[in-house]
């Protein structure tokens, strides 16, 4: 299962069953995936230590903008985990935010979602 996603660049998870850690998986296929992956935090996991690249609170938060938009901006679910990590990160790089905003299209669910977390 997990060759197949990788080939079609499908995301997928694994769970480490001991501890119940579940890992969400993403193939990098575009600019954007690099540019996480070059930003990520290496932390190590599990029983066994091993090493995993951890996207930082920027790049999860525009990966949700552009699921989000993607999903026909109807998740409420998903816009609120958005506002949730403006909320909680109040130290987020915004040069960063609004250069990738731009590129993936979704500069105006940035600008609301920061709307919403500051009335919050």
């Amino acid at each position: 299962m997990i060759r197949s996603a990788m080939q079609s660049g499908r995301s997928f998870n694994v769970i480490q069953m001991a501890l119940a850690h579940k890992v969400d998986i993403f193939p990098a296929t575009a600019d954007f995936h690099f540019a996480q992956l070059d930003r990520a935090t290496v932390v190590r996991l599990g029983v066994d230590k091993v090493h995993c690249s951890v996207a930082t609170s920027e790049d999860i938060l525009l990966a949700k903008l552009r699921w989000y938009l993607d999903g026909g901006e109807s998740s409420d679910r998903q816009w609120n985990d958005i506002v949730g990590l403006i909320r909680t990160n109040v130290s987020l790089d915004l040069a960063y935010l609004h250069l990738w905003a731009d590129r993936l299209g979704v500069t105006r669910l940035l600008a609301k979602a920061q709307s919403d977390a500051q009335a919050l």
